[in-house]
């Protein structure tokens, strides 16, 4: 009867590993909606002109050649980056690009 009583304690045994990668695999999972949630809730808003901006930097042109893209002046261009810079809290244009990318401001496909 030793044989038995150890196939009870090993099916034991494994019944609470199954039960335990069970529960650890739900709060894995709601961890991951719970970040999705919050990325959604939080979602930032650009200006169309913000978003203009965003997509030429993207496409690497130049202050100047973006002013002259969007008849403005250099200056509102960059009035628009810093805006652009907070609201993504970052300090760089690679940055920027790489942040607009991961929040969904942008695909790669559109730059």
């Amino acid at each position: 009867m030793a044989v038995s009583t150890t196939n009870l304690k090993m099916k034991q045994e494994l019944i609470a590993i199954t039960l335990l990668l069970r529960d650890k695999i739900i709060n894995d999972l709601d961890k991951s909606k719970a970040k999705k949630l919050s990325k959604r809730n939080n979602k930032i808003e650009l200006s169309v002109k913000q978003i203009k901006v965003l997509k030429n930097l993207c496409r690497g042109l130049t202050t100047k050649e973006i002013a002259n893209k969007l008849h403005c002046s250099k200056s509102t261009v960059k009035y628009h980056k810093r805006i652009i810079f907070e609201k993504l809290n970052v300090n760089s244009t690679p940055e920027m690009i790489v942040e607009a990318i991961k929040v969904g401001l942008i695909c790669i496909e559109e730059i």
